[in-house]
């Protein structure tokens, strides 16, 4: 609808909603917040999946209620339909806990209800293709604040992105929209052909197969630890970068075990920068992602998630947040 539509239909459903609270004491309260429901929900839920990634609640993105419906299959008219359907219900169901004809508790209980079950759904619609969206950047999940961190880190860092990119060890790809609108081009490499159908390349990180000053920049999150020879592959990186190229690298200094058995180093800044300069790189940046309470935070999220089963799964995920 464009500003001027959405705000009228705003303005009219908030004096609404304050017409029909009035004088009606708790009923009229609840009524109005049920008429309310849908940009209520739609606000609250995309707050929540945006803080979650790590991005500002007010930065626009195409993540909308009806824009995660028509990603999760359903037609424009269709998506439509379906948002004019719900504000239909709410409405309905508002006037009827306003009239008292149904119990403002009740009325209530099935809002927050039918919420719950569209929040489930919606959340996990990968909208940006980054394997980070619902479920494994949920709030109730063991890594949501390290996914979050993580998205904060690559947004600053795209600062140095430029030209053509190498993703070393790029695995789903999840920061690839962060650098496009700095780079002109971007070459993910794997491995494992089976587990990564988002690479372009299949390759080895310790022999890249890509010639002298390829690259302008080269990307490499969390893949260091899992070579048997990390020296070799920061060489493979001074090889393939241009002189005036920059290396985004994220290691971990602690984390629990994981990819095994392909998991063999833990790194401190002493030491990345040790390896860097020793492959004929200059160091212009070192910074730790976070401190003590996030390092407490996760170990303990993990400890706790052995107990992620079943019966004691929602008690276990929401003390994950």
């Amino acid at each position: 609808m464009g500003d001027a539509g959405s705000l009228t239909v705003g303005f009219l459903l908030g004096a609404g909603a304050v017409s029909v609270a009035h004088g009606h004491g708790s009923s009229g309260v609840v009524g109005a917040l049920i008429i309310l429901g849908l940009p209520i929900f739609e606000a609250g839920i995309i707050s929540v999946l945006r803080f979650a990634k790590g991005r500002p609640i007010s930065a626009a993105s195409r993540d909308h209620v009806a824009q995660r419906l028509i990603s999760w299959g359903a037609s424009v008219p269709g998506a439509v339909g379906l948002m004019w359907g719900a504000g239909t219900l709410l409405a309905g169901l508002g006037i009827l806990v306003v009239s008292n004809a149904l119990a403002w508790q009740a009325g209530l209980a099935m809002a927050i209800l039918a919420a719950l079950i569209a929040s489930r759904g919606l959340s996990r619609v990968d909208m940006e293709g980054d394997g980070a969206d619902g479920r494994p950047a949920g709030l109730f999940s063991k890594n949501w604040l390290i996914h979050r961190l993580m998205q904060q880190a690559m947004r600053e860092a795209s600062a140095y992105a430029a030209g053509t990119l190498l993703d070393a060890g790029c695995g789903t790809r999840p920061y690839a929209q962060i650098f496009a609108p700095r780079i002109r081009r971007e070459i993910g490499l794997e491995q494992d052909r089976g587990r990564y159908g988002a690479a372009h390349v299949w390759g080895d990180v310790g022999a890249l197969p890509f010639g002298e000053g390829a690259f302008d920049t080269v990307l490499s999150n969390q893949v260091l630890e899992h070579v048997a020879e990390p020296q070799q592959v920061l060489r493979e990186v001074a090889r393939v970068l241009r002189p005036d190229g920059h290396l985004i690298l994220t290691a971990p200094h602690i984390w629990e075990v994981h990819e095994v058995p392909h998991d063999y180093y833990r790194f401190t800044p002493y030491g990345l920068r040790y390896l860097a300069e020793k492959a004929g790189l200059e160091v212009v940046e070192i910074r730790a992602m976070a401190g003590f309470w996030v390092t407490a935070g996760a170990r303990f999220c993990y400890y706790l998630a052995r107990f992620d089963r079943s019966v004691g799964a929602p008690v276990v995920r929401v003390a994950f947040l």
